[in-house]
């Protein structure tokens, strides 16, 4: 093998290396809104039931990377989530961010006066464990609010 053909082998592999190896496009506002209004048509055209067990399917439509869907009803109970079944069918208004924010009663709070709103918290980023600010969208359809969010370093 020439010096000419193996520079180009190995620029080749280099080269497949890094797409294969790239991450994944970092998610937008735009992104958070659309999931959270695909999410909102969702449970309009198949009811509750089977909206939230597709929003809590790991595996499912409404989970993208950081982009999931988590469900609220306005007394603070969890009705479906993306990331963390164990949520599911708790009381979560009194849960804390890592600065002590009760974040949930925040969101609450905002539901009552807005129908759609953007929302900030601490939390721990899942695979660094390292402290992140989330930005989560909501929208209140009818008694719940549907949420999801991006994580920002």
């Amino acid at each position: 093998m020439s010096n000419s053909t193996l520079s180009r082998a190995i620029i080749g592999a280099g080269v497949a290396v890094s797409l294969f190896a790239a991450p994944a496009l970092a998610k937008t506002r735009d992104d958070v809104v659309s999931i959270v209004q695909r999410a909102a048509a969702y449970l309009q055209a198949n009811g509750a039931d089977k909206a939230y067990a597709e929003f809590s399917n790991p595996k499912g439509s409404f989970v993208d990377g950081e982009l999931y869907m988590s469900v609220y009803d306005l007394k603070g109970d969890c009705l479906a989530h993306g990331a963390d079944a164990t949520k599911v069918g708790k009381d979560l208004s009194g849960s804390k961010d890592l600065d002590g924010k009760l974040y949930v009663q925040e969101r609450i709070t905002l539901a009552a006066t807005q129908t759609t709103f953007w929302q900030t918290y601490k939390v721990a980023d899942p695979a660094t464990k390292a402290p992140v600010t989330r930005t989560v969208y909501c929208q209140r359809t009818g008694a719940v609010m549907l949420c999801s969010g991006i994580n920002n370093a």
